[in-house]
């Protein structure tokens, strides 16, 4: 039987354009259906909002400093035109670089529309009129079949592109209701008091990041609180109404009013507009079914998990090139997900990131064969020059020294954390990590102090550390 391709990709995000380019590298014949995504606004999201926030808050600690007159941080120009001057930056900045013609003149055939699987043998995918055929197929865009729950709640449910459009069309006074805990939201939240809205966070869980460390939940909850965001806690939000003109929030027991009330949500695709019943991929709880090496119940279709919880994709580059790799290789080539080492981080201030388990994840697994290895960044040279000392970064060590899992929380910390998760994807130990040549002034110097301290305590259990110190008293 012949086919037409070697791999088809189905959704232009920004995972599914690296998975191309990276089939591409393999020789392979590749087509990539848009489903009419536009990647520049999946790539840029609500991320101008989060940099005007930034640069107001660079000029408060100017302002704490004495290098700019005292007096609020304010904006020279309204917000509404701040919004739409940084989409133009931000859009113009990335276009290049997402565009669908750069990738189509890198070999890959780009066909724009939307389209399905069809239900006839062999596998097909029809778009634009045309039926495709293809030795294998790849989902790269997030799936959700779960049918919305039947309630009273009635917020704005916005897509994180959608969230800047959205705002530029409030008038004020602005007093927002964010309802989730996803990392998204806290960073909107935080984002949103900073350019001058007054922001109330409503959690239904007991921590804003549940499922996670719990001293980072609470050191980033203690964050937003000092910078003027109310925070509410086990507060679902369970109806909305409009009493006299005013909108009421029915959050948990109380009631608030509020000007508007915003839930973020990942974009997701319905499964029935892809006609996956067809293809016979199994889903569960709203998600494709995959196994280890990202392949679904249906043997031709591969998929790139997306993580609906935290509005983010987790895959990113890394994991949607392991994709079109194991789509493309015979299967004792295949390489396991488990290989790949997912970091995630919040920008918030100070940025959280974090990756592999919790100290609870390690308790139950390892029992007493772990340690946690912490330090603050206050005994930090660079932290204590730039202003920001605070916060930390611990690693969760194994007996052995192998790492399973760090976080950190401080400035730049989504960048420097990748040293530790090379670490621990590579097998190295934790004590090998002072042979790390890093300059003495930067966030990263952090990791040799962690690993001189590991060294230091492995010494000090030592037995014959142990029979000297018993001498010596």
């Amino acid at each position: 039987m012949s086919f037409d391709y070697d791999l088809v990709i189905i959704g232009a995000t920004p995972a599914g354009m690296a998975a191309a380019i990276a089939a591409v590298s393999m020789q392979a014949r590749v087509a990539l259906i848009s489903q009419d995504i536009d990647p520049v606004l999946l790539v840029r999201g609500y991320r101008p909002l989060l940099e005007a926030a930034q640069m107001i808050r660079q000029s408060d600690r100017a302002r704490q400093l004495g290098l700019l007159p005292p007096g609020e941080p304010t904006l020279s120009v309204p917000l509404e035109q701040l919004i739409e001057l940084w989409q133009k930056v931000a859009s113009t900045a990335i276009a290049e670089q997402y565009s669908l013609a750069v990738l189509a003149a890198q070999g890959v055939e780009v066909i724009v529309g939307s389209g399905s699987f069809q239900s006839q043998s062999p596998l097909a995918f029809t778009v634009a009129g045309r039926s495709l055929r293809s030795r294998r197929y790849l989902l790269a865009l997030p799936i959700d079949a779960t049918a919305p729950a039947a309630s009273r709640l009635a917020p704005t449910s916005l897509h994180p592109a959608q969230l800047l459009t959205h705002l530029a069309q409030l008038s004020p006074p602005r007093h927002i209701l964010l309802s989730g805990h996803s990392g998204s939201t806290l960073e909107v939240a935080q984002a949103l008091r900073t350019v001058g809205f007054t922001i109330t966070l409503a959690v239904p869980t007991a921590t804003i990041l549940p499922g996670h460390d719990p001293e980072m939940a609470t050191w980033l909850q203690a964050s937003l609180e000092a910078d003027g965001v109310k925070v509410l806690t086990h507060a679902p939000v369970t109806q909305v109404k409009q009493i006299q003109g005013e909108h009421w929030v029915q959050v948990g027991r109380a009631a608030l009013p509020a000007d508007e009330v915003i839930q973020l949500t990942p974009p997701t695709y319905p499964a029935s507009l892809l006609n996956l019943n067809a293809a016979n991929v199994a889903l569960q709880a709203g998600q494709i079914v995959v196994n280890p090496y990202l392949q679904t119940t249906h043997s031709q279709i591969y998929a790139c998990p997306f993580d609906g919880n935290s509005g983010e994709a987790q895959p990113a580059v890394a994991i949607a090139e392991l994709a079109a790799y194991n789509a493309l290789s015979i299967p004792l080539r295949r390489r396991p997900v488990w290989q790949w080492v997912p970091i995630h981080s919040i920008a918030t201030d100070p940025v959280c990131a974090w990756f592999g388990v919790t100290e609870s994840e390690a308790a139950a697994r390892y029992g007493s064969n772990y340690q946690v290895i912490r330090r603050s960044l206050q005994t930090n040279d660079y932290a204590q020059l730039r202003g920001e000392p605070g916060g930390w970064c611990k690693i969760i060590v194994r007996g052995d020294g192998h790492i399973a899992g760090a976080v950190i929380v401080g400035a730049d910390a989504q960048e420097w954390i990748g040293a530790i998760a090379l670490a621990k994807q590579q097998c190295i130990p934790l004590q090998e990590l002072t042979q790390l040549n890093l300059p003495p002034f930067s966030f990263s110097h952090t990791l040799q102090q962690i690993s001189h301290d590991w060294n230091q305590q492995q010494a000090r259990q030592h037995p014959f550390a142990r029979l000297k110190a018993s001498w010596g008293s």
